[in-house]
């Protein structure tokens, strides 16, 4: 037997029969030898293979197993193919390029469903494309001007198209601080290469930012954390609102090799 089958094996004994989830120590096991995890033990007393009641003895020989063998990552379903022993597997689904994500547009229009990044792109045109503001080309990348309702107790979201890069764009007023974010819809590792320039101008005066795109695998409150964004006091903002209220802005994407040197 290889030590793949071997570990194949293993995964198998370490299926909970009542969630079909993996068991982790502490794994309890009857007097007839069925194991169970500890989730499923709270919630019920008698064993779901048996019917004999639950005690607290716990298999101490699968639960050595159990923090040794390598389990596939919980997004297997979505296309992840690597494995990680438990200890490690945290760790990994913080940064899994398959972690399954929402629909960019349920904050507007209520679409349930979820899938990796790399697919997200694919559901957005197919699914949601009326629901696109294409965005004016330019040499250096794209602009747009935006005439927006303004309140400080709603978040607001959009999504860009420009060609083949599609871009998801908030922003929202959170303790009295502006927040603007520009998220590149796409793998991870290019959304570096997209940069954003933020304008708010009127005829008196003019306020510019320049920020990096995130990726939208990056959960937006951690990108507010980090300051890699437009970050404004919310009265500095206000300034900015025409006679109905509303925020007047523009704002630039281009690729960072198409910058100007």
């Amino acid at each position: 037997m290889s030590a793949h089958d071997l570990s194949d094996d293993v995964l198998e004994q370490l299926e909970c029969p009542i969630c079909m989830e993996y068991m982790l120590p502490p794994i309890s096991v009857c007097s007839n030898g069925h194991n169970i995890c500890s989730s499923c033990k709270q919630r019920i007393k008698k064993c779901p293979s048996c019917r004999e009641l639950l005690s607290d003895t716990r298999n101490k020989a699968l639960e050595k197993l159990a923090v040794r063998v390598e389990y596939p990552c919980p997004n297997e379903l979505y296309g992840c193919t690597l494995t990680f022993p438990i200890a490690l597997m945290c760790e990994h689904e913080d940064i899994c390029q398959f972690c399954p994500l929402e629909c960019p547009l349920n904050f507007r229009i209520k679409c349930n469903w979820t899938g990796p990044l790399t697919e997200i792109k694919g559901h957005v045109l197919h699914k949601h494309k009326d629901l696109l503001r294409r965005t004016y080309v330019r040499r250096l990348g794209l602009t747009k001007p935006t005439v927006g309702e303004f309140n400080k107790d709603k978040a607001y979201v959009d999504i860009l198209l420009s060609n083949d890069n599609i871009f998801f764009e908030a922003y929202e007023v959170v303790r009295d601080t502006f927040y603007y974010i520009i998220q590149y819809i796409g793998p991870e590792k290019e959304a570096s290469q997209f940069k954003y320039k933020f304008v708010l101008e009127s005829e008196a005066e003019e306020i510019t930012v320049c920020s990096v795109a995130s990726s939208y695998s990056t959960d937006v409150k951690e990108v507010y954390k980090s300051g890699k964004c437009v970050k404004l006091f919310c009265d500095t903002v206000e300034r900015f609102l025409n006679d109905n209220k509303n925020l007047q802005l523009h704002v630039e994407i281009f690729n960072v090799k198409e910058a100007p040197k």
